[in-house]
């Protein structure tokens, strides 16, 4: 039997301030506990609109004209303030660096405990757990300025989890990071997602790294969404190699061979699977 939503999008549009056209168009969509959710497609397609909505920045702090409810654990974010919302959803944005403000990480980490005004023991509990958690121990002390860029998206992240939010959102995270910190990322999102059971909503670009971890996909386009559902769904619509996103080229060609008949079984979703069901095709 299949749990309640934890998001809940019920026939939502939203247009900015001073815009002419909405940038979301009348979308629904439900999101269920402990799922990893992938959300791609072309840039200006709705995908940072969409994720707003889920935390109250819109409507609370992007002003414009919304219609329709986002129900998040339960709870309108029409009628809910962000302050709250952000104990229920984490936000790691695109660059750490806009999100890192303290001298030290431990700084950083606690901060936010310390803003809901927690005894000072459950802050302790809080900033040892999200070290723990993300394994940085050895840079505790260390000023954010400091750090890798890696480094300092595990600190944005170990932020967000001190605030023991249900749902994290990442924005576009690997933006900023080479291929090994992009790989040991998605570990780590993974690990969060196993360990602590929470929900997990990811904008990219870069879809390749992520698959891998996605158990959904949300393909968006022009402020509609126009694919929703397991990922090895999603990856067997023709409709994903259409709506203009970088799709990895293994799954391009075993697409390509499904249409012509040559190849008939699951689209894997791995690259070393992958090439190895290639080789033996050959």
């Amino acid at each position: 039997m299949q749990s309640d939503p934890i998001i809940e999008i019920r026939e939502v549009s939203f247009r900015y301030q001073n815009q002419k056209q909405p940038v979301i168009q009348g979308i629904s969509a439900s999101f269920y506990p402990g799922t990893v959710s992938l959300i791609c497609g072309p840039t200006g397609s709705g995908k940072t609109t969409l994720i707003r909505l889920m935390n109250g920045l819109i409507p609370h702090f992007y002003e414009g004209n919304m219609t329709g409810d986002v129900t998040i654990d339960g709870i309108n974010t029409k009628s809910t303030s962000t302050a709250k919302l952000a104990q229920i959803v984490g936000m790691v944005f695109q660059n750490p660096d806009n999100q890192l403000v303290c001298s030290t990480c431990e700084r950083e980490i606690a901060f936010g405990p310390e803003n809901l005004g927690l005894p000072r023991s459950e802050i302790k509990e809080r900033l040892e757990s999200a070290i723990k958690v993300l394994g940085i121990e050895s840079i505790r002390d260390s000023s954010p300025n400091e750090l890798s860029g890696g480094q300092k998206q595990k600190v944005a992240i170990a932020a967000a989890l001190a605030l023991k939010p249900k749902i994290l959102v990442f924005d576009e995270p690997s933006s900023n990071l080479d291929i090994e910190s992009t790989a040991r990322l998605v570990d780590t999102i993974e690990m969060i997602n196993t360990k602590l059971h929470a929900t997990i909503i990811i904008v990219e670009h870069r879809l390749e790294p992520f698959l891998r971890i996605a158990t959904h996909l949300v393909c968006i386009a022009d402020g509609k969404i126009l694919l929703h559902g397991e990922t090895a769904n999603v990856i067997n619509d023709d409709v994903f190699y259409d709506i203009g996103v970088q799709v990895p080229v293994l799954l391009k060609i075993f697409h390509q061979l499904a249409r012509e008949n040559i190849y008939n079984g699951p689209i894997p979703i791995e690259t070393k699977p992958g090439m190895e069901l290639l080789k033996k095709m050959l």
